[in-house]
């Protein structure tokens, strides 16, 4: 959610007003402190590997979400332009047996994955495999990491299988593993930005463990904070409407649920109430501007007409 605020401060204080489209067209990210994204965490992990490892050589990995046609996608080398690489990762390469077995170690800060993920190109130990990445009273997930054949080692498969109420589906992320991916900002972090599901989470080794997410594309523009944290050793959630944290909504009366909720919520994502408070209202605020959503939304669709 911070670097979709960043942004739209900084759309907010041109001093020429143009279209979102041209401004986002000329717009240059950066890594903010308190809007980290997987591009920031994956910077952020990089820099500090290379520091306390200096022959460890890490780099940026792109990653394509839900590719439906894996053979057609690795077929250029590197993925070509009509690729959308919404999530960036880590790589640290490996040589096993005087470097006649080679493979990658895959750090994943943006997905919060708690372990180094092994992929050794012939699938052999210590190739690390499939393992059960969360499992909650929702649902089960698993993750499973293989080098994809013909492809030299420069693509990989990251499949996921997601059990819930009964039904599995599945699906595959393609990472290129080829080469250090250079334009995590220009690109992967501005794709990010128009993405419709903002989130600000914190995770611990089974999952999200407390946060908000909202979705700006709520039917009848009427979207909801998802707000959740643990009490217990149970998950606590509550859904507040975007109005309640609008300048424009008459103060409502005390509602101690929201009071503890946002109290809970920001103590177990490090932050003090009134960051958090003020995160949910810079949102608010930015859905009030309803051209500059529906500009955002049509900028989303237009990046990638699957996202629906």
């Amino acid at each position: 959610m911070g670097n979709l605020l960043h942004f739209y401060d900084s759309y907010c204080r041109q001093t020429k007003p143009e279209c979102l489209e041209h401004f986002y067209c000329h717009y240059k990210p950066q890594v903010f402190e308190d809007g980290l994204s997987c591009v920031g965490l994956g910077i952020h992990l990089s820099d500090e590997l290379a520091r306390m490892f200096p022959d460890a050589s890490p780099f940026l990995v792109s990653c394509e979400e839900m590719v439906q046609d894996v053979d057609s996608y690795c077929r250029a080398d590197p993925p070509d332009n009509s690729s959308i690489k919404e999530h960036v990762l880590v790589g640290l390469s490996v040589f096993v047996n005087d470097g006649s077995r080679k493979g990658i170690i895959v750090l994943d800060p943006g997905y919060h994955i708690a372990l180094p993920v092994i992929v050794m190109e012939d699938g052999q130990p210590p190739h690390t495999g499939r393992f059960v990445q969360s499992n909650t009273a929702k649902s089960v997930k698993e993750y499973c990491y293989t080098t994809i054949p013909q492809t030299s080692g420069r693509y990989m498969c990251w499949n996921v299988t997601e059990t819930r109420a009964g039904s599995v589906k599945t699906w595959d992320n393609i990472l290129y593993v080829g080469s250090n991916f250079l334009s995590a900002l220009s690109y992967s972090e501005m794709r990010n930005l128009v993405y419709d599901f903002k989130t600000l989470v914190a995770r611990d080794r089974k999952g999200p463990v407390a946060g908000v997410y909202c979705k700006l594309t709520e039917v009848n523009r009427n979207p909801v904070f998802t707000l959740f944290y643990g009490e217990q050793g149970k998950r606590r959630e509550l859904k507040v409407p975007f109005c309640i944290f609008s300048s424009n909504f008459l103060a409502p009366m005390p509602d101690t649920n929201l009071e503890v909720a946002v109290e809970e919520c920001a103590a177990q994502v490090g932050m003090t109430v009134e960051e958090m408070v003020a995160i949910l209202s810079g949102m608010a605020e930015l859905y009030d501007n309803a051209d500059f959503v529906n500009e955002l939304l049509d900028l989303n669709h237009r990046v990638d007409p699957s996202d629906t």
